[in-house]
Formats: C-alpha cells, sequence, structure tokens
C-alpha cells in the first residue's frame, strides 16, 4: 500500500483520480507517492520492490537496503504457518484494480454508526464500505486516507487490509502491522468517558463504521427542482 524507504514512508490515495481498487482481478494496486491528479495507486506490474534510490556520486541502488513496499490485499487466508508468500501464491493475496474517470466529483460520506449513510439529494451512489482511516507498521510508519477520499471506504470489512514485502521478496502479513477504522458511536454517550472493549474474531464489524462513496448527477432533478450541479450553478 506504499514504501518505506530509509525510515522515510509514502503513500497514494486510494482514492485520487477515482481508482477503483477490487478484491478481486484487475489491474495490481500499489501506493507509491501521494500525486494529486494522478492515478500512482494502480500499477500495471506488480514487483516486491518497485523502486530504486539514487545518491549524489551518481549511482542508483535496486534492492539492496532494507526497504519495504506495502501492498493493499484480498480476503485470501494466510498460510496456517505464517510463512512468507510463495511467488505461486501471491496474486491471490494481492487486490487489483482499475483506473476510471467521472464528469463530477466523488466523496466518500461516514455514519459512524451501522447504518449505511445515504448520499445527498441529486448524488447517485457508487458503492458502500466500511470506513477506513490509516495503517502503521514498522518504525511507526504508515499510511492515511482522507475521509472526503473514496479511499476510505473500503468495500469489504478486513482486519488485515495490506501485506507488505521487504526488499529481497518476503511478503507476509507482519505482526506489528495494525489497521485503524473508524468507530461506531451511540448518540447518547457521545462526551462520556470510551469503555475499554476487546473485540473477538467475528464481532468487529459491528463495530467499525459505514460509509457511501456518492458523486453528482449532472442532470437528475431533485424534488425541489434543477439537479445538484445545475442548483450550484444557479448560485454563481
Amino acid at each position: 500500500m506504499g514504501m518505506q524507504g530509509d525510515t522515510y514512508a509514502a503513500h497514494q490515495d486510494l482514492g485520487k483520480t477515482q481508482t477503483i481498487h477490487l478484491i478481486s482481478k484487475l489491474f495490481f494496486l500499489f501506493l507509491l507517492l501521494r500525486l494529486t491528479g494522478s492515478s500512482g495507486s494502480c500499477l500495471r506490474r506488480f514487483s516486491a520492490m518497485p523502486f530504486l534510490f539514487c545518491g549524489i556520486d551518481n549511482t542508483c541502488h535496486y534492492a539492496s537496503r532494507n526497504d519495504y513496499s506495502y501492498w493493499l490485499s484480498t480476503n485470501e487466508p494466510m498460510s496456517a504457518s505464517m510463512s512468507p508468500f510463495e511467488s505461486r501464491d501471491l496474486p491471490n493475496h494481492l487486490s487489483r484494480c482499475v483506473v476510471c474517470e467521472s464528469p463530477t466529483p466523488v466523496f466518500a460520506i461516514h455514519s459512524q454508526s451501522q447504518r449505511v449513510p445515504t448520499c445527498p439529494e441529486g448524488y447517485d451512489l457508487l458503492w458502500t464500505g466500511y470506513s477506513f482511516v490509516f495503517t502503521s507498521a514498522d518504525g511507526g510508519r504508515g499510511d492515511q486516507q482522507s475521509l472526503q477520499s473514496p479511499g476510505s471506504c473500503l468495500e469489504k470489512y478486513h482486519d488485515r487490509p495490506y501485506f507488505h514485502c521487504k526488499d529481497h521478496s518476503q511478503c507476509n502479513y507482519y505482526p506489528n502491522m495494525m489497521t485503524f477504522y473508524l468507530a461506531t458511536l451511540d448518540d447518547t454517550v457521545g462526551f462520556e468517558k470510551p469503555k475499554l472493549r476487546t473485540l473477538k474474531a467475528g464481532t468487529q464489524r459491528q463495530y467499525v463504521s459505514r460509509c457511501a462513496v456518492c458523486h453528482a448527477n449532472l442532470f437528475k432533478q431533485t424534488a425541489s427542482g434543477p439537479s445538484a450541479f445545475f442548483a450550484q450553478v444557479k448560485k454563481l
């Protein structure tokens, strides 16, 4: 889902330019650098080490340090032995993606409850999911998603939505990797001290906020008149 080199981390927003990441079968996903207006989170080719580094001595090096790459994963079960993935098994763990263009801005909304939020009037629903905030890994480094970005709304819940690869192609779900989701909140206890909970396997989803990804329908009439787009144009 990103990369870490020389102890510094960089990432790519999953939702920039409407790059849609499927837990299935299209192009390879990688969060390389956060380039606004870029489809850089969707790489055509996979490599456990997709970058090299160059020094001021006019020399470049590839796969020669303890650097990492991070990748969005599928729901493929991890091995019972927790050993690094075999090369033949990697495609089963690697999420796929496709790059799309939308005529209007795409954004996510979050309910902070188990209720799937409704898109505003004049806007169409693209997908629903779970409110993903950020991940962390080695050295306190990690990757965050803007909550307005479609990348913060994962269609499927994963307790381990990404894996990481070391420079010698050792890819796995490592124990120091953590995932953070937006939590469900009760309206009546919002200002009280949070109660400590440990959520066992199978119960986590009921405490993860739901979300929806929406975009404006340019020509969809609303109950109050013109479409959301033309209503905004009229105000100008």
